[in-house]
């Protein structure tokens, strides 16, 4: 936020007596309530000594001393005179705090700490406090020296109620009584009236916030929940259901608001929308959140460090690696970052954010329109499931459909014992004439007719009314606003003829009416850069002042940030009434293939989604088809499974709707898709079937990339079924074909996977001279996963052959291109690799702290190669003499493996084990893990090096303890495995030994 195009950094603006640090650094990411308060601080100092805390003739001396200087002390003569409360400096120190994470965070929480000094000692416990008003004195009339007016008087200008802190409910054993309790109740005790505008005001009626009218019973209920969750520590949620229109997100809006206003809650929002965007979702929250749109990924690798900092001091070596995981979680649907983590990891990383963000208050987390948010409903189930110390309070809002259903997912979550279903219906009669009313006091005459035709739908009501207003047809009245006289406007025959009725009186032009549609059909929440592109593919004349337009009236709400802005519409039913508009004004065919062509060049997900469907939908099916793949493959890298499966099967019904030629080079990156869906679902027979299948109609129609990828397909399903030459026969053809055709990506490829094959059976000039011609092949491409790994095959090569100061270099080489790429789960596979390394060198002590470290990060990071390195840590610790934590590491794992059904780390764990019973001499527990190790074998007919040697140690270690034929027993075991891995000089040396210990 401090780069020199930044828009904002130009245009420092406030008073300098009461601008807050940030402020004046322009650190606009940085603002917040604590910023306001910062002023307050300075105002209130100001009443107590007659100066600001920082006062110079130069106001750039005053800036300075904001940033750098801390107040001079107070007189305490002066404030004990005043009758001061005792404290009353320390507070107001704590407003004027230089960092804004040492401010008090809400209003509510320095009246909170007030309070405590007004009585005279520490906050209130919940049964000390009592229904409190302060009074300020009035400031008189006539000339008076400043610091005389602000001793406590009894004349009252006005009351300030804090009812939200003085009718507390009992606040949690234990907590910090910094953050206020949980009120009882959310209702305010005085009621707040319409205040007449008469004559004054209509040009302000679209920024004007529409009054949450009646819905007692619903606001009773939300706010139970919230206080059960604060004071049970559990997770709870509430669906709000119901038709559109009828006040769901406004409910959801008020908690959030009164929750904040009283310091109740932290408010994070997943927005969602039928067409979805960049903006919707839970990384996009997540951003919006901690203020980290568009920053690039270092920038919230750093801004991530100092939030965890503030939440949990301490542990730097875990902070940063949960910061580097959280900044690549919010940047995920950022195209230059590839891969997302798994869903499963990211659900996990996010439950233990919210957990740490609940500890000081609880969360209240919305999930807007969850009908259209799959993985918000899926994670929020996540959450209830959980039932931990996770304070939140989910708050989901449904729309139903004609037979008041929602989709299963929601209902699932509905299904859950620690959810509450809401259902919002229409307005009653009674209450729908306080609403108008409070919009803009309407008389009586007027208010009645649009009463009958609101037919108790809010939404309809509040739209007619701006729509009143933006037409110039009310004037002022006795009692509020009346019709001009002559003027007969008409109802709308619904809220989509009346939102057609503003949009035109908006907008007259019909070309900047068809522009604000192309942003409809972008989405509810539709980035300015892209709506300008589709503008212009349209041929349209318009230009952000048509959005500025909307947004004076209140239809669309700017968002984003200063350098990459983007508009939201303020209600989704608004986006569909523009769509429908399209439809009847015969635009929405042009405008969808407008929109289609603005996303061609953007790579953000879900925008190839979005283009195929805007295609479809445009008419251009062909085109459709390719593009669908393409979409199909990005769902995929975002570990979206189902979604790309169900994309996959539209696209096939569209082919046989088109009479796709058979040969046609759609369907070949179709079947590749198909082969990598059941690929990343770990199907291996359906793997193995597609693959077929990719290799006969990739050979039939001349497909050489399918017939490459679906060899090596086929080669590794043939080593999970032991056949290892036609593994090796397969991925050797797949290389050749490569390497005839020219194909440098696949021949990357092929090699890599013929390379990482013949690890554990190839000659070391053969697998090295690969791995040369990879990293040869890669160049200066910007490949960095694939270098690194490359050296990482390469150092596993060098170790298994004893050159250990080469396999160093080249653990160098992998680090420095996982790091290119913050690749968190490489670099902790380099440090596993770096003390599998030391164990092989001898040096046992720094094997263990290698791989204690790479279990430390590993269990943040929660990477694949977790396993691993607690294995290895196991193997150290048994090369240590440490045998019983050793065997705790390597019970546990099995015990992981077992559940997850993961074969070759459970083999380990087994031959850890075998390994301790033999220098423990526990015979019995020999025999059976041997046994357990020869099931496991021939279940899985393949093995690797590794494996061989653990089993060879474990006969070692017999020997050393005497017992020749048990020795012999596991020798044979190894000499089984070597055949496996056809490799007879070891099969034959093994063979030898078996012979000798037989013979003793």
């Amino acid at each position: 936020d401090r780069h020199a195009d930044d828009p904002w950094r130009e245009h420092l603006a406030g008073t300098p007596n009461y601008m807050a640090p940030e402020q004046i650094e322009c650190r606009w990411r940085d603002y917040g309530p604590w910023t306001d308060l910062y002023a307050f601080g300075c105002l209130a100092w100001s009443l107590v000594t007659g100066v600001p805390p920082f006062a110079a003739r130069d106001p750039r001396e005053v800036l300075r001393s904001q940033v750098r200087k801390q107040p001079s002390p107070m007189d305490p003569e002066q404030l004990q005179s005043r009758d001061i409360p005792a404290g009353f400096e320390g507070w107001l120190l704590r407003l004027l705090e230089k960092d804004p994470g040492r401010r008090y965070q809400r209003a509510a929480d320095a009246a909170w700490a007030l309070m405590g000094l007004m009585e005279g000692h520490a906050p209130l416990s919940a049964e000390e406090a009592a229904p409190t008003s302060w009074q300020l004195p009035v400031m008189p009339r006539h000339d008076v020296v400043l610091d005389e007016v602000v001793a406590f008087g009894s004349a009252r200008a006005f009351t300030w109620t804090v009812e939200d802190l003085s009718s507390v409910c009992e606040s949690e054993p234990g907590s910090s009584m910094e953050v206020p309790p949980v009120p009882q109740s959310w209702r305010r005790p005085e009621k707040v009236e319409w205040q007449p505008l008469v004559g004054a005001g209509l040009g302000l009626f679209g920024l004007r916030a529409v009054p949450l009218i009646d819905r007692l019973a619903e606001r009773d209920r939300l706010w139970r929940a919230l206080r059960r969750v604060h004071r049970d520590g559990l997770p709870r949620a509430v669906v709000l259901r119901g038709a559109a229109g009828l006040g769901k997100s406004h409910l959801a809006r008020w908690l959030c608001e009164r929750a904040h206003e009283v310091g109740a809650a932290t408010i994070l929002r997943a927005t969602h929308s039928a067409v979805g965007t960049p903006q919707d979702g839970l990384a996009a929250m997540m951003a919006r959140l901690h203020h980290c749109e568009e920053l690039p990924r270092a920038a919230v690798v750093d801004r991530m460090q100092r939030v965890l900092e503030e939440l949990v001091p301490g542990d730097q070596a875990r902070q940063t690696e949960r910061a580097h995981l959280l900044a690549e979680l919010i940047t995920s649907g950022r195209s230059e970052f590839g891969t997302q983590m798994p869903r499963e990891r990211r659900f996990s990383l996010l439950l233990e954010h919210l957990r740490m963000l609940g500890r000081k208050r609880p969360l209240v987390l919305v999930i807007e329109d969850a009908h259209w948010g799959e993985e918000a409903v899926e994670f929020c189930q996540q959450v209830l499931d959980a039932a931990d110390d996770v304070r939140v309070l989910v708050v989901l809002t449904a729309r139903t459909d004609e037979h008041g259903d929602t989709p299963a997912s929601v209902e699932a979550v509905e299904r859950h014992p620690a959810v509450e279903r809401l259902t919002v219906g229409p307005m009653s009669a009674a209450d729908m004439p306080e609403l108008i009313h409070a919009l803009l006091g309407l008389e009586s005459e007027v208010a009645a007719e649009v009463e009958a035709r609101c037919e108790g739908n809010p939404l309809f009501a509040t739209q007619l009314v701006g729509d009143w207003v933006q037409r110039g047809v009310l004037v002022p009245g006795t009692l509020g606003f009346e019709l001009r006289p002559g003027v007969k406007p008409g109802l709308p025959d619904g809220v989509h003829a009346l939102w057609r009725q503003r949009i035109e009186a908006a907008l007259p032009e019909q070309a900047h009416q068809h522009a604000i549609m192309l942003g409809a059909l972008l989405g509810g929440n539709f980035e300015q850069s892209i709506w300008e592109k589709a503008v212009r593919s349209a041929g349209l004349g318009a230009d952000a002042e048509v959005l500025q337009s909307l947004a004076d009236r209140g239809l669309l709400r700017l968002e984003g940030t200063p350098t990459a802005p983007n508009w939201a519409f303020t209600h989704g039913m608004l986006q569909e009434s523009l769509e429908r508009q399209a439809g009847e004004d015969g635009f929405l065919k042009t405008a969808h293939l407008s929109c289609a062509e603005a996303l061609a060049g953007e790579k953000k997900r879900p925008y190839q989604y979005n283009r195929a469907e805007h295609l479809l939908k445009g008419g251009a099916k062909s085109q459709a088809a390719r593009v669908m793949i393409r979409a199909g493959h990005d769902l995929l890298e975002d570990n979206k499974k189902d979604e790309a499966e169900a994309l996959l099967e539209r696209w096939t019904a569209l082919v046989h709707e088109l009479n796709l030629p058979r040969d046609h080079p759609n369907r070949a990156d179709a079947r590749l898709l198909s082969c990598r869906i059941a690929r990343a679902r770990n199907d291996h027979r359906k793997m193995d079937m597609l693959a077929r299948a990719a290799l006969r109609e990739g050979e039939e129609h001349g497909w050489p990339k399918v017939v490459g990828k679906a060899l090596v397909d086929l080669a590794w399903a043939a080593i999970r079924a032991g056949d290892l030459d036609v593994a090796k026969a397969r991925l050797a053809t797949a290389t050749e074909q490569a390497r005839k055709r020219g194909d440098k990506f696949g021949l990357i490829t092929t090699l890599r996977n013929q390379a990482q094959f013949l690890l554990d059976t190839g000659s070391f000039e053969e697998v090295s001279g690969m791995l040369d011609e990879v990293m040869a092949l890669i160049g200066d491409r910007p490949l960095a996963s694939a270098a690194a790994l490359t050296q990482v095959a390469r150092a596993l090569l060098l170790r298994r052959h004893g050159r250990f100061d080469e396999a160093a270099i080249a653990l160098d080489e992998a680090e420095r291109h996982f790091q290119s790429d913050d690749l968190r789960w490489g670099l902790a596979r380099v440090i596993t690799e770096r003390g599998s390394l030391a164990l092989a060198r001898g040096d046992v002590a720094a094997a263990i702290a290698f791989q204690e470290e790479a279990v430390k990060r590993l269990s943040v990071i929660d990477g694949p190669t977790a396993p691993w390195s607690r294995l290895n840590l196991g193997r150290a610790r048994i090369a240590a003499g440490e045998l019983a934590a050793a065997r705790d590491i390597f019970e546990d794992e099995l015990l992981l493996s077992r559940r997850k059904d993961h074969q070759a780390p459970a083999l380990v764990a087994e031959l850890g084990l075998l390994i301790i019973a033999a220098l423990e001499r526990d015979w019995r527990g020999w025999r059976n893990w041997l046994m357990a190790v020869r099931e496991r074998l021939e279940e899985r007919e393949s093995t690797t090096r590794d494996a061989i040697a653990m089993t060879e140690q474990a006969a070692e270690a017999a020997v050393a303890a005497g017992s020749a034929s048990r020795a012999a027993a596991a020798y044979a075991v190894a000499e089984a495995q070597w055949a496996l891995l056809g490799i007879e000089p070891e099969v034959a040396r093994v063979r030898a030994l078996v012979e000798r210990l037989r013979s003793l």
